[in-house]
């Protein structure tokens, strides 16, 4: 799995919580994971919705012209949609989302709402 944060403390902390289940890959800017998704497919792409540059909701909106399918395989994480255009995207979009700071229980329903939506198993 992909996990964006531009926070590397968090992103390290929420890898942690991960790492005995799943083989998971850390990028802290969207730029560069959107780069790294061009060449690699996840099974899983968690991402922090609010990040300087490219934001998770214009990283998600990439993603779905490029690679729909893995556009499919995001879990939003975020301190708060306090902006009504972060608060939109979430209300419209699918994708399930988690406010931090979230538990490891809350993590791991997330995790399998996505692999039952997509019909894979998350173990």
């Amino acid at each position: 799995m992909l996990l964006i944060d531009d926070d590397e403390l968090v992103a390290r902390s929420i890898a942690l919580l991960l790492e005995s289940d799943y083989e998971v890959a850390i990028e802290c800017t969207s730029d560069k994971a959107l780069e790294r998704m061009k060449t690699e497919s996840f099974d899983l792409v968690l991402c922090d919705l609010s990040m300087p540059g490219l934001s998770g909701s214009q990283l998600y909106e990439r993603l779905v012209e490029a690679n729909p399918a893995q556009a499919t395989r995001m879990i939003f994480m975020t301190g708060g949609a306090y902006q009504a255009s972060a608060q939109r995207f979430l209300d419209e979009n699918a994708q399930p989302w988690l406010t931090k700071p979230f538990t490891e229980g809350e993590l791991e329903a997330a995790i399998d709402k996505v692999y039952q939506e997509i019909g894979a198993r998350s173990r």
